[in-house]
């Protein structure tokens, strides 16, 4: 996933601060419609009725000198997993702002889908599309932009037999769709896009940020039930588009911050590390998470910090 991609998709937009656009089971809810037709091969898709759903708040916070400006509240996200016939899996992820909430109505939000079968995947990423680095610049876009121009951005990808390619589709609709309309974007995707060249990967690489995520996650969960504590740092390399992305990750316990009502026992805090191999851009984000019980391995906390000035928390608000 790149860099700029994955900020888009993780940093919503709320008061303040740079806004950035959003980091489902709607296409669960949705297999029907015209744009999910890219995962129509996946037949073994998980039946929504067997999906586990995880429901999140979103709360950003400001430094714009020396104290921290905290609004919460501001948007809210959904983690979405689901296991099928054999060896399949769903990963999916939605995060974005509520423009109800907001300052000036601003509406930036992400989707990520990823259904694994044995060594391959179906990705598809969605995203409300703007390039604004600051709040003015923002208000700008929202204040200037013609009403009928709300442009999002898809990739869609495959990764089977040690290849990946991708297409990207844009497309400008007439009504701002919200975080909360995800299916009806879906059907308003092409059935085609911009076709890019197939990519032969290495041996190892993983298919899909969000798988690699999880298993990521579990290795930390079973070195810290075991009496030999294990790798330290678990690592791998995983596909996004046809790049090639390193992630490592460090654990330690977690302690919830005393203002925040967080309940998770026997809960690990993990330090997640991006590095893109072609530009050796970084990025990180944490995850909090429990190692037993019903939600081992769901995140009961987000943070991400892009800036040294802001900040953005996803905090477990409902499972069902």
């Amino acid at each position: 996933m790149s860099r700029t991609f994955f900020r888009r998709l993780l940093v919503p937009a709320a008061a303040a601060a740079t806004l950035l656009g959003g980091f489902g089971a709607a296409v669960l809810a949705a297999r029907d419609v015209r744009g999910d037709g890219f995962f129509r091969p996946w037949s073994a898709t998980p039946d929504a009725s067997a999906a586990d759903r995880y429901h999140y708040s979103l709360t950003v916070r400001v430094r714009p000198l020396l104290f921290w400006i905290t609004r919460k509240g501001v948007g809210s996200g959904r983690i979405t997993r689901a296991d099928g016939q054999g060896s399949t899996r769903l990963f999916e992820l939605l995060i974005g702002s509520d423009p109800a909430r907001t300052p000036m109505h601003i509406n930036r939000w992400g989707y990520v889908a990823e259904v694994h079968r044995d060594e391959a995947v179906a990705i598809l990423g969605l995203m409300t599309e703007a390039n604004e680095q600051t709040v003015e610049e923002a208000g700008r876009t929202v204040n200037g932009r013609p009403r009928a121009e709300h442009r999002f951005k898809a990739i869609r990808a495959t990764v089977a037999e040690g290849t990946a390619s991708a297409q990207v589709v844009r497309i400008s609709l007439a009504e701002d769709f919200t975080l909360h309309d995800l299916p009806a974007v879906l059907g308003q995707l092409p059935e085609g896009g911009a076709a890019t060249a197939r990519v032969q990967l290495p041996d190892g690489v993983r298919p899909g940020f969000l798988g690699a995520v999880a298993d990521l996650v579990r290795e930390t969960i079973e070195a810290a039930r075991s009496s030999n504590a294990g790798p330290r740092t678990p690592s791998a390399t995983y596909v996004w588009d046809r790049g090639l992305y390193d992630l490592t990750c460090s654990s330690r316990p977690f302690r919830a911050p005393k203002d925040e009502a967080i309940r998770c026992s026997g809960c690990l805090e993990s330090e997640f590390r991006i590095r893109n191999r072609a530009r050796g851009d970084k990025t990180t984000f944490r995850l909090a998470y429990a190692t037993d019980g019903p939600l081992a391995g769901i995140p009961v906390r987000i943070v991400y910090r892009p800036r040294w000035w802001f900040e953005a928390e996803l905090t477990l608000a409902e499972a069902r």
